[in-house]
């Protein structure tokens, strides 16, 4: 893949709906990657627009030496379509896939990052997928998702205060979950 793996040490959401506090947090904090939103932080109304903020952005600054990633919209939302359209381009390292329910989400993003990087004029495969291990699901089924597809270079969780104790939650309930689906009856 001609968009080469990176280590990501250090990671900084960009996600102001100012074009001009975006680039702002990117030229300054000096971390590893950087991440552009377009799910749960952005209201759908503002969708559109920050789609083509981003991709401003992409193209800009993801082609200047910063590693940026887009946390894009989850399969069945409708908008996982509009997101690629939009943000695919050689700017954009991986795309994040929030909430991953099994390997056929992998596999249908990986099918439509063909699609779009074909139509962008970029070598395919050029973008990676990131499949955000947020639920009991990804958690469970993490080494299927990495299987699912050529493009999964990294799999994680988000790291934040808030984030800690849900997914310590996620990762109890999965423990659990997984040793009621071994045990053995007696007999």
């Amino acid at each position: 893949m001609a968009n080469e793996a990176r280590p990501i040490r250090s990671l900084v959401g960009a996600m102001s709906s100012s074009e001009d506090e975006v680039r702002e947090s990117i030229t300054t904090q000096g971390a590893d990657a950087y991440f552009l939103d377009l799910e749960d932080t952005v209201h759908p109304d503002e969708r559109p627009t920050r789609r083509t903020m981003h991709r401003r952005v992409l193209d800009d600054l993801g082609t200047s030496g910063y590693t940026i990633m887009c946390r894009g919209n989850v399969i069945g939302t409708g908008e996982t379509g509009n997101d690629l359209e939009a943000i695919v381009c050689a700017g954009l390292h991986p795309i994040w896939r929030p909430k991953p329910q099994g390997p056929e989400d992998v596999i249908a993003v990986s099918a439509l990052l063909d699609h779009f990087e074909q139509k962008a004029g970029l070598e395919v495969p050029h973008t990676w997928i990131f499949p955000l291990m947020e639920t009991t699901a990804a958690i469970m089924g993490c080494y299927q998702l990495a299987k699912a597809s050529h493009r999964v270079e990294y799999m994680g969780a988000p790291v934040t205060p808030s984030a800690h104790a849900a997914n310590r939650r996620i990762v109890r309930t999965a423990m659990t979950g997984s040793a009621q689906v071994r045990r053995i009856p007696k007999s």
